[in-house]
Order: structure tokens, then sequence, then C-alpha cells
């Protein structure tokens, strides 16, 4: 047989294999571990529960990890906003740009199918004004067309008739009103913006730069000079009307910002010449050697050189930088804003730098020509109007082509015709921003334009405004109130989309191209900010302030939606369990709402300064508390209705854990993830608001708890882990119910350490009991299968095995019971009621435990034994028949060891080891028990006396049985192999199997043993003792003794003592004696003799040897009377190594005097039945049988005394 310990290790690793599996599978398929478990039906309080739970767990890591995502998204595109925000400075890039706008979604209710508009804005007599205004415009125009826009003039008639859907007649009749007009006077209007990378020309190697500039008309002889590089006139020659922009000391990078009008007429070979120059002051030969400190590098030096030499000889002032030529036809007739590279006078010099000019023909508005056609309709009015039916045309174009978006980009005729009318009406750059702005703005509203092309819209128009106010051109009053109302009205709708994000702009809705709708309420958000931030519409609503007027906003939206999420969770019943449900309904609902507050609006209003998550927490707070509060407070007043063993308490227990951990997942993400704005939260004591249903909490779910069980133990099926090792499914399953008990508490997750400390020992108490429970109902379950029947030949069953295994199983659960509720955090804290410490109530729980488990389990083991019993009595039967019949003993024992083998190896692969060593145990007990009990029934109903070679057969039986069950050190411990029962039965075989020396010993030790037993009715003698081990002599002295009786007639005696050791050795002859003198008449003799006998040291060591004191009564006539004998253990006599050391006191001991009638015990018995083949247990009989038939002769003392 295989030892122990590999089996051990075998079945150990297979049995956390096992666990392992169940447990992966019994979570991965809630309670159903394995097949025949609990059905789900029947764990569904807890499943809930832990659903509830993990539930919002997930929802809460998905959108965390979304919140990252999105994190990262909206800081980049915050980033791209910002780099934009310089090229969004003009009006073309801002039309233009329509770059990451495809992914926005309108917003749902603004579909341009609603709003078609085939008609013109206006009719009649300002159709008719405005038209020709336009028409106006087109016939006029001035200057080159660009590449982008349409330049047939045919094509803008054509164009304008459909904005306007003007019929061809009436057309021609305005066309021809406008052509029979007299010509409005056109200006050149150039503004010098900057200049860059300009050449140094002072020794400090910068500039000081300024621009004259000037119009006028180059003679073929001029341009042949310009072509061919050849020096040109500077324009001052060439023309009076010049004019000279301001000087900007000491720098190569100038800016100017100022603008001049040249008047112009024919554009053929007309020039704009703008001339650079630096700036030197005039000066003396010392100045400008002084200033060659200032001098850096060799160029600095050469220019340093140039001024002095000027100095001296008077030369000009001003040093040339360089000079442009702008050809006027080339303009473009929508207006040029670019950069021009310097040209040198001639060939053989160099410049370096550009300037950058903004040139465009404008028609001058004093003019009786250029004067509009009605008053009521100045250029800008006519301007905003031609903009929007521009836009109206568009829309409806879209619409025929089955285009609902509308991106807010005119297309580029749209565009070339509105430029032509805002530079020749010398509309601003503000202006035409202003009117695109109240343009988008209402066709956002009617058709939902894109934020993010409104975002560009007033960052372009902030830019411009601010631009103008520092140039002194500020809107008209008028302008300024039509752009505030604009703004004002786009306030309004966009507060009211605010208002209704949740709706519109979920966070987790995708819109096209899989982008997240929340790119859209970014986008209104900012555009919504930056409108709040505009200069001119805070002066017009100096109370309307972005970040108050949002936070209301919230505040407001945020009730009406709590209200609308209350209505639609309204149950059908007004019970109090469908009230509760409904509140957890709704919570669930507000935890989604504040994890979106929390992962994406947070986000998208941080960025403006709002704290959008620390306001709707504050008015959910409010909502959530009154609510939850109000209802917890009117069930604890009728709490006595809500018993946990009645079906509606459940139902309310339930329910009202459900709210608590809805309440408690919010409180705690809020903490968790906004812990300033929970600081002053009214939820923060929610626990106490549930604190008196905690123990209805506790006690429902240990009675679920206990229906589970019970319901796994009726499912339960043998699963194997192995080709042997069996456990039930219920094991697993009251594993995973444990657990669920203890998750249960620990979700609690109570602040207020003395009440947690209650809860804790109610859920230990309960994991407790549902494991009672466990023991209980397997029990049952072999009770039902008739395991306790003793009928029949006992098998190893399935349902024997997987029950132990359970046991195993349950006490593995208990154990990890403490750790996982935290049992050390409550160390030393004590229960005011019960007046005890943690550990002590922990002690007491758990030994009521073990006391129950542990009978249970020794009851079933034990039963074992049982069944096992009339086996293993048959095979030792057999072994004993045998050993009589003289057979070796192999062939006697080999029944029973082949039993016991196939047992004992079916149990150890089908138990894990604890269990297997406990019954190991069991059937060692029984198997010791049996061969006792068939050896003295053997020796009782035996006819022939037994040899010593027979119980040396059986002893080397019991040995062997012994071996057995130690298996070479891998099974039973020596302290578990010496139980009495073994001890008795080695005793009792091992007196048969003694030799008659050693029988005589066992019988003379019997004798001192009870001797100290036995009364002192024929007195006591006192004697002292001592061994001198070094010389192998045994010193006596007979002391004195007591209490005789009357042997004599005179009421008196005449006491004296032989003494002798006993036995007597085999061989050794007569015994040495020795006598005490004889003391006359006394009943209390002294005597004081000292004897010493020689007695070696291997028998003085051996127990039983014995001194023997005879005690008689001295007569002179007749022969002495025996009064009776004591014995003294030699055995346990003092070492002394000499005799000076022999003190009678200290060494002295007191026995009784006998009178036995008979000998007793067993060892004296064997020696009888020895005395008839065996010559020396006959000698010893005989002496022993003369003593006790001299004893019961003796009648002069009128008494018979007979120890026993």
């Amino acid at each position: 047989m295989a030892t122990f310990e590999r089996h051990r290790q075998r079945v150990k690793t297979t049995q956390s294999t096992l666990l392992s599996t169940a447990l992966t599978e019994s979570k991965n398929n809630k309670l159903v571990p394995t097949q025949g478990s609990v059905r789900h039906e029947e764990s569904s309080y807890f499943e809930s529960l832990r659903e509830n739970i993990e539930e919002e767990q997930r929802q809460t890591n998905k959108l965390q990890r979304e919140r990252s995502e999105h994190i990262s998204a909206i800081r980049q595109r915050l980033k791209m906003r910002s780099n934009a925000i310089a090229a969004l400075s003009t009006p073309a890039s801002a039309a233009d740009d329509d770059e990451g706008e495809q992914a926005e979604e309108d917003v749902p209710d603004s579909d341009l199918s609603k709003h078609p508009h085939d008609k013109p804005s206006v009719r009649g007599h300002e159709l008719e004004v405005i038209y020709r205004e336009t028409l106006r415009v087109i016939i006029n125009r001035r200057g080159a067309p660009s590449v982008s826009n349409v330049a047939e003039t045919s094509e803008m008639y054509a164009h304008l008739q459909r904005v306007f859907c003007v019929d061809d007649s009436t057309h021609q009749r305005l066309l021809a009103k406008e052509l029979a007009a007299e010509k409005p006077k056109f200006y050149l209007q150039a503004t010098v913006v900057a200049g860059e990378d300009l050449e140094a020309k002072d020794e400090n190697g910068l500039s000081d730069p300024y621009c004259e500039l000037g119009v006028s008309f180059l003679d073929r002889e001029q341009r042949s000079k310009r072509e061919a590089g050849k020096k040109t006139s500077y324009v001052s020659e060439l023309t009076d009307n010049t004019h000279k922009t301001t000087v900007k000391e000491k720098t190569l990078n100038p800016e100017w910002n100022e603008t001049f009008r040249f008047p112009v007429d024919d554009l053929e070979h007309v020039y704009l010449q703008v001339d650079l120059w630096d700036r030197d002051e005039t000066e003396g030969v010392g100045d400008a050697v002084k200033r060659g400190s200032s001098i850096k590098g060799v160029r600095g030096f050469g220019r340093f050189l140039h001024n002095v030499g000027e100095a001296a000889f008077g030369g000009t002032k001003d040093d040339f930088m360089g000079r442009i030529f702008v050809k006027l036809d080339e303009i473009n007739q929508s207006g040029d804003d670019k950069w021009y590279p310097l040209e040198t006078k001639r060939s053989s010099t160099s410049v370096s730098g550009q300037l950058r000019l903004k040139l465009s023909f404008t028609r001058d508005q004093n003019e009786q020509t250029a004067a509009p056609l009605d008053p009521e309709w100045p250029p800008r009015r006519v301007y905003e109007t031609l903009y929007w039916d521009c836009v109206r045309d568009d829309i409806a174009d879209l619409q025929q082509k089955g285009i609902f978006r509308w991106k807010g980009h005119l297309p580029h005729i749209a565009k070339s015709l509105l430029e032509l009318f805002r530079v020749q009406q010398g509309i601003s750059d503000v202006q035409h921003i202003a009117r695109e702005w109240q343009v988008l703005a209402e066709a956002q509203h009617r058709h939902g334009v894109k934020f993010a092309r409104l975002i560009q819209c007033i960052d372009t128009l902030k830019a411009a405004y601010t631009h103008a106010e520092a140039q002194g051109e500020r809107l008209e009053e008028s302008e300024l109130k039509d752009l505030a109302s604009s703004m004002d009205s786009f306030v309004s709708t966009s507060l009211e989309l605010l208002g209704k994000q949740r709706d519109i702009f979920p966070p987790n809705k995708l819109i096209q191209g899989g982008i997240p709708a929340s790119r859209r309420l970014s986008n209104l958000l900012v555009s919504l900010s930056s409108v709040y931030s505009f200069k001119a519409f805070a002066e017009f609503f100096p109370r309307r302030n972005f970040k108050d007027d949002v936070v209301k906003l919230i505040q407001a939206s945020t009730v009406k939606w709590f209200e609308r999420t209350e209505a639609l969770a309204a149950p059908s019943t007004s019970s109090t369990p469908a009230r509760l449900r409904q509140l957890v309904d709704v919570l669930r609902e507000v935890k989604m709402d504040l994890v979106d507050a929390g992962g994406y609006y947070e986000l998208e209003y941080q960025e403006l300064g709002v704290p959008y998550f620390s306001v709707v927490f504050k008015e959910l707070d409010d909502l959530i508390s009154s609510r939850v509060q109000s209802k917890m407070s009117i069930l604890a007043k009728d709490s006595d209705q809500w018993q946990p063993h009645t079906d509606e308490g459940q139902e309310v227990g339930a329910a009202s854990f459900q709210l608590f951990i809805v309440v408690q997942g919010v409180f705690k993400y809020c903490q968790e993830h906004f812990e300033s704005a929970t600081r002053t939260s009214l939820l923060s004591h929610f626990h106490e608001w549930f604190e008196p249903f905690v123990p209805v909490w506790m006690s429902v779910a240990e009675m679920k708890a206990v229906d589970m069980v019970k319901r796994a133990v009726q499912l339960d099926k043998a699963v194997k882990a192995t080709d042997a090792l069996q456990y039930g499914t219920s094991a697993v399953d009251v594993a995973h119910i444990v657990q669920q008990l203890c998750d249960h508490y620990s979700s609690l997750e109570w602040p207020d350490r003395k009440p947690q400390f209650k809860y804790m020992m109610m859920a230990y108490d309960s994991c407790i009991s549902v494991l009672k429970c466990y023991a209980l109902y397997i029990e049952k379950k072999l009770i039902d299968v008739g395991y306790y029947d003793v009928v029949g030949q006992f098998d190893i069953s399935a349902e024997l095995t997987t029950t132990l295994n359970g046991f195993d199983h349950s006490k593995t659960i208990h154990t990890s019971v403490p750790s996982e509720l935290r049992f050390s955090d409550f160390a030393g804290m004590v229960d005011e009621d019960k007046g005890l410490t943690a550990e002590e109530m922990q002690a007491h729980i758990l030994q009521k435990y073990s006391e129950d488990i542990s009978g249970t389990r020794r009851k079933i083991v034990s039963q074992i034994g049982v069944r096992m019993r009339p086996d293993i009595k048959a095979k030792v039967e057999h072994f004993i028949t045998m050993c009589n019949s003289g057979a070796s003993l192999e062939d006697g024992l080999d029944a029973l060891m082949v039993y016991l083998m196939e047992n004992l190896k079916l149990l150890m692969k089908e138990l894990v080891p604890e269990t297997f060593m406990e019954i190991l145990e069991e059937i060692y007990i029984v198997s010791v028990q049996v061969f006792y009990n068939v050896v003295v029934q053997n020796e009782e109903t035996r006819t022939e006396p037994p040899t010593q070679s027979t119980y040396k057969r059986i002893k080397a039986g019991l040995e062997a049985m012994l071996d057995f069950f130690e298996c070479n050190g891998h099974g039973l411990s020596r302290e578990q192999l010496n139980i009495p029962g073994y001890i008795a039965a080695a005793s009792y075989i091992e007196l048969f199997c003694a030799d008659n020396e050693e029988l005589c010993r066992r019988y003379y030790r019997e004798i001192v043993q009870q001797q100290d037993k036995a009364g002192k009715k024929f007195g006591k003698v006192t004697v002292a003792i001592a061994y001198e081990k070094s010389r192998e002599i045994l010193h006596v002295e007979v002391l004195h003794a007591q209490d005789l009786p009357v042997m004599d007639l005179n009421e008196s005696s005449d006491p004296f003592f032989i003494l002798e050791v006993r036995p007597v050795v085999q061989g050794s002859g007569k015994p040495e004696q020795h006598k005490t003198e004889v003391q006359k008449k006394t009943l209390t003799p002294l005597y004081d003799e000292k004897f010493t006998f020689r007695l070696a040291h291997v028998e003085q060591a051996k127990p039983g040897t014995a001194l023997r004191l005879l005690c008689y009564d001295w007569d002179r006539l007749t022969k002495n009377d025996l009064i009776g004998e004591s014995f003294v253990s030699v055995h346990d006599a003092p070492q002394i190594d000499s005799p000076s050391e022999f003190n009678s006191r200290s060494q002295s001991v007191t026995v009784p005097i006998l009178r036995p009638g008979q000998a007793v015990g067993k060892a004296y018995e064997i020696l009888t039945q020895r005395s008839s083949y065996d010559s020396q247990a006959a000698t010893l009989i005989n002496e022993r049988e003369a003593f006790f038939k001299l004893i019961k002769s003796d009648t002069e003392l009128g008494v018979s005394q007979v120890c026993n």
C-alpha cells in the first residue's frame, strides 16, 4: 500500500483543483456551479442584491472608461479650437473653414423640412429697392474676378433673380434703370497692415520703417524701366496725392493698421505704389560717431560708416528699404488681403521683407450718386436682407436635392455677390460679421445651423469688434441694438436646448460619423459662453451672467427631470414594496445621471467655469434625501408589521435593502469622484435612515440562505474531481451561499463602529447557523438512505463520501468567514448588551458550532466502525482459530488485513485527508476493541490450557495490526495508537506470553497494588528499605508494628517477623531469610533491627520484585501461629551509594498485614493453568496454596480474612 503522505498530497491537490473549478463555475453561473445545484429562482433574493451592486459597478466602470476617452477627445478638440482661433480672424477663413463639422448633428426639432422658404423675405417696393441696389453693385464692380468666385455678370444676374424670385421682364426693367443712372465715384481703400522680415538699416541691427503710398498712372516709359529692372521714380516724384504711415521705431516687423483712400476712375495702367523708408534723424558727424557703441555685426559697422559719410556730406536722411507696385485692375473685386514682397529700385540692388496690404474698391457714401434709393433702406439693412435671402435660397436649393442639413456656408456665387456689395457700399468687416452673425443665429433657430459654425462667427466677430474699437470704428447704436437683440434671442434658444440636454445631448448617443452627441453640446456651450463674453452683449444686458444663468437653468431642469422620472416609474399598485421599488428605479436613474454629470457634462461645463456636477448633485441631494428619509421614517413607525417570517415582511426587507444599496451607490460614487461636493451632503447620514431595518435584512438573508441550503442538499449530486474523489454540488453551493451572506454584510459599509460591530456579529452568527443547517440536512439525507440501519454488509456509498467531504468543506468555509467579515478590525471591542469582547463572542459561537458539528460528524464516522464491526470480528475470530491450530501468522492474519486494506483504499481515494485520518482512527479503535473481546472470549471458552506459542502468535497479530495503522509513520501517531483499548489488549495478551518468573513478578506486583487498598484489621508494620547498587545489597530495617491482633489468652501476643525476597529466581536454591527478635506480650512491638540481602541489580530493577514479611506469634509449647504477611516493593526502593546513607526515617514505609484466604489476579490464574505441565509454576502454586490452607485452618483468632 502506498504511504498515507503520498495519498494525502494527491487528495489535497485534487481537492484544491475541485474547489477552484467549482468556485469559478459558481461565479460564472451564479448559484449553479455544477450540475444539479440550486436553481436560479431559489436564490433570487441574493442574486437580485448582487446584481444590483455588480450591474452598477459595471456601468460605473464602463462609464469611467468612456469618460477617460471622452476627456482626451474634449481636450484635443479644445486644443485644436484654440489653435484655430487665429485662423478665424477674417470672414473668409471663417466662412470657408468647414473642417471637423461634418460629424455634428442638428437639433432634432429643427429639421429643415419643417421650415421651407421658397419666397423672398420682402415684396413690392422693398424688393425693388434691394434688387436695384444689388444690380448697381454688379454693374459698377471694379477689379479682377477671384479665382474661386463667379465672374460672369450674366451668372450673377441669374442668381439674383432666383434669390428674389424676379421674372425676366422685371429684371430687364430694373436693370435698364440702373444702366441709365449716373455712375458712382469709386475710391481705392488701402490699409497698410504690417511688415515682416524687413532689412536692418541702422547700426543697432534694426530699422525705423514707415511707408509712403500713392496712386499714379505709369506711362509706357515708366513701365518699360520697371520691367527692365532699371531705376524708377519714387511715388512722391510721380504724384502729389501721397500719404505716409507713422514711423515704427526699432523694429523689423512693424504693425501699422492704417487706412488711406485714393480716388480712382480708369484702372488701366494705374498702379498703387508703396515706398518703404527707414527714418534717420538729422545729426552731425560727431553724433554719428558717438553711436558707434551700438554697432552689431559686420553689416552694422558698414551702416555706421555709411551714416558717418552721409552726415559729413549732408546726404539724404532716410534710407530706401524697398517698394511695392500693385496694378489696380488686378485687385480682386471683393478686395485683397495678402502679403506683397518688396522690390528694389534697380536690379543691381537687393531688399528683403514683405508688406501686408488690404485693398478694396468702395464708393463714396457722401456723394449723391452713392445715396440709397430709399432712406429707410440704408446699405447695411439691404445687405442684411440680401444675406438672409441668399441663405434662404441655398436652404431651399438643398431641400430640393434631398439635403436637410445646412452647414452655414453659402455657395461661391452668393459669397461673391455679398462681398461685392459689402466692399462697394463700404460695409466694414465688423459690420459684415455682425450681419453674418445675425443671419446665422436666425438660421440656427429656424434650421439648426451647426454650433461650430456659430463659434467661428462669434470668434471672428469678437476679433473684428475689438479691432474696430481700436481704430475708432464703432458700430452705430442701432446696429449694436440689433446685434444684442440677436444674441439675446440666441441665448434664449440655447438655454432652452440646454434645459433638454439629457434628451437632446445624451453622452452615450452616437450621431453621424460615430461621434458622441456631447460634441454638439460642447459647441453649444462654447458659442453661448462666447456670446455672454461679447462686450456689446454685456453692455446691453449688464445683469446677465453666463454662470448664473446656466446654474439656474441646471437647477430647474434637474428638478423637472427628477419629477418626470418619478412619474414614469410610478407603480401600478400603492403597496409599500411597490413604492420602495419605485424609489429604487428612480435612484438608479439618478445614479446614471450623476455618472453622466461627472463623466461627461462636468468636463463640458468645467471648461467654462460652471460646476455642473456640484449644482446637479445639490439639487438631487435635496430631492433624494427628502424622498428616502420620509419613506423610511414612515416604515420605521410600522416596523412591527414587517416581520421577516411573513411574505410582506420579506418583500419590504428586500426592497428596502435594494433602496439602501442604490442610495449608497449614489453617495459612494459622488464621494469617490467629487469629494468636495459631498462635504455638506444630506446623504452623508443616509445610514441612519435605514438602521432600524438592518436586523430585518439580516434575518431575511439568513432565512433565504437556509432555504437555499435545503434546496441545494435536495438537488445534491456527486461530482468527481478525479477518478475517485467526489464532492456533492451542495458543498460548493453552501460556500457560495455563505459568501453571499458575507457580501450582504460587507455591502452595508456601515460608517459607525458600534453598529457595524453589532451587524458583523449578526452576520457571523448567520453564517454559522447556515453551516449548522447544512450539517443537519446532509446527515438527514444519510438517514433517509438507511445509513444508520445496521443491516447487511457495509459498503462505501457515494452518499457517505460526499457527506463527509461536505463536512470537511464546511469546516474550510467557517474558518474563512472571520477574514471575509474583517473580524480583525473589531479586535478588543465589547458588546454593550452582552458585555463580551469580539474574541469572546466569536469563541462562544465557534465553540457551540464545533460541538454541534463535531457531534454530528463523530456520529457519522462512528457509524462506519459500527457497520464494519461484524466483518472485522469475523476476520479476527478466524485469525484466533488459526493461531490455536498452530497456523502461521501470515495465514491467520491475511483475511483481516485484506479486508481493512480494500476498504481503507476506497476511503482514502474518495475522502479528503483529514476526514480519512479521522475514519482511520475510528476503524483502529473498533479493530482493537474487537480483537481484545475476541481474545477474552476465546480464553473463556477454551477447553484446554493455552500455550505460550499460541499467544505469541496472537501478540504478533496485534502488533502487525498496530504497524498497519501506523503505516511507517504516515498513518496514526503513537499517541493515537496507544489508546486504553490497545493497552488493555496488549497487557492481557502479554500475560499469556510471559514466562513463569515474569508471571510471579506480576502476581507480586498485583499483591502490592491490592495491599495499598486493603484495610489494617490485622495491624501494620513499618520498615525502612534502600538498595546499594554498587555492592548489590538490599538494606532493610524492621522498625516497629502496630495494632497487631491478640493471639494469646493473656490478651496479648509475642510477635516476630521473617523476611525474604520474592520471587525466587529459578536455579538460585532456597531463598535467603532473616528473622527478628520475639517481642513478648505486646501488640505494638518495637524492633529496630537491620538486615541485608544479596540481590543482583538486574533483579532489583525488575517490577514485581518484593520484600515479603511473614508475621508470627511465638508459642513456647506449640507451633508458632501465623498472623499474616506484608509485601514492600523492592523495585521502588531508594538508591544509596554506601551503608552510611541508609536512613530509617526518610526511607521508611508502613504497610498493612494481610491474611489472604485465596489468590487473585490473572497472573496467578495463568500460573495455575501452567502448574499441570510446568514444575516451576507448580512450585509457586503449591507454596501459595499451602499458605492459604494454613490461614484457613488457623481458627484461634476467631476471624477469617480474605484479601482480594
